[in-house]
């Protein structure tokens, strides 16, 4: 039995780390193909940071030191997101 993640956000990245965790193969399927970030992938301007702190722009699992500053750039998000799934990686499939 697998599962269908839906979103390439936060929330599907995180759950595709649940699911690896507990032996269940998933297809995360993500719109774009330029990659993972979600609304933070989809919105970008110049100068564009979030407005929560860093460290509460990661997981209780796998904590992300690599932010700098109190608020990470748009471009940190789906680099950290790719990471995630890069360390944690488990019966994933990525479809764009």
């Amino acid at each position: 039995m697998g599962a269908v993640i839906v979103g390439g956000g936060a929330a599907g990245v995180c759950a595709g780390v649940r699911l690896g965790q507990l032996g269940v193969r998933y297809v995360l399927l993500e719109k774009s193909a330029d990659g993972l970030g979600g609304a933070w992938r989809n919105n970008s301007y110049p100068g564009c940071v979030a407005d929560t702190a860093s460290h509460t722009l990661s997981f209780s699992f796998f904590p992300n030191p690599g932010f700098r500053g109190t608020h990470p750039t748009q471009v940190h998000s789906p680099v950290f997101l790719l990471l995630t799934l890069r360390v944690f990686l488990c019966c994933c499939s990525l479809s764009c």
